[in-house]
This record gives structure tokens, C-alpha cells and sequence, in this order.
């Protein structure tokens, strides 16, 4: 039996108000430093750790792009070349949404397999306070 839970096709991509495309794939995460301490009172000279700082991490994500959609990757790639910050938006089928402030780390060429392949294109993104809303809200 399928569910929203399980299905992918039709999740966009778009960044400072430009659609990419369709998400294929998408690897990140978020990371929390961890800090170790000893304390003066320690009697076995074993650290102890705390939560130290976090990050909304990087994350790759792999579109399909449409290289009739015009100036789309011309955006990105002056994104990049600026440093720009920009808003990155994740649509969901349903129609949840992730969205949070990021900044492109690496741009990939487009590229595809062959004549019947899509035209894919890797980003990544390092991203801040990421926020989700879901569709029940």
C-alpha cells in the first residue's frame, strides 16, 4: 500500500523565487558540535561532553532541469558567483514545504546518460534555520 510518507515524485526545488525542477534525490543533515569538558572535580580524568552549537548543515540535491526554462540556470550560477543568500524552498507532494536561508556551495554542469535520459543538475546548498510546514497545519 502506498502513502504521502513514501512518495517522492512531484517534490520541487526552487531557490530565490526560481523553480529548478523536480527533486530526484536529496542527502543531508543537520550537525550539533559536541564540546568536551574536564571538570576539576573529575576522579577519573574522563571528559564529560555537552551540546555545543548547531547548524542546519548542507544538503545535495539532485533536480532534473529543464534547459528551456528560461535563465534558470543562469540564476544559479550568478547566485553562486555572488554568494548570495537566498531563500531555498522544498514543495512536497501534499503540499508541505521546507524553506530556510541558504547559500550555494557547489553547482554542478548540467548533465544527462543519453537521448532519452533527463537533464540533471546537483546543488549544494548550506542552509540556516530550516522551517517545515505540513499540509494539516
Amino acid at each position: 500500500m502506498s502513502t504521502n510518507a513514501i512518495k517522492g515524485a512531484g517534490t520541487t526545488l526552487a531557490f530565490n523565487g526560481n523553480t529548478i525542477g523536480e527533486i530526484i534525490s536529496c542527502n543531508g543533515s543537520k550537525t550539533r558540535n559536541i564540546v568536551e569538558v574536564l571538570t576539576c572535580d573529575s576522579t577519573n580524568n574522563e571528559t564529560e561532553i555537552l551540546a555545543g552549537s548547531r547548524s542546519a548543515g548542507e544538503c545535495t540535491v539532485t533536480c532534473i532541469y529543464d534547459p528551456s526554462a528560461a535563465g534558470v540556470y543562469n540564476d544559479l550560477v550568478t547566485d553562486y558567483d555572488a554568494g548570495t543568500k537566498g531563500t531555498l524552498l522544498v514543495t512536497y507532494v501534499g503540499p508541505s514545504t521546507e524553506s530556510c536561508s541558504a547559500i550555494i556551495s557547489n553547482l554542478s554542469s548540467p548533465r544527462f546518460g543519453g537521448p532519452d535520459d533527463p537533464i540533471e543538475v546537483d546543488i549544494t546548498f548550506r542552509r540556516q534555520t530550516i522551517v517545515y510546514t505540513d499540509e494539516a497545519a
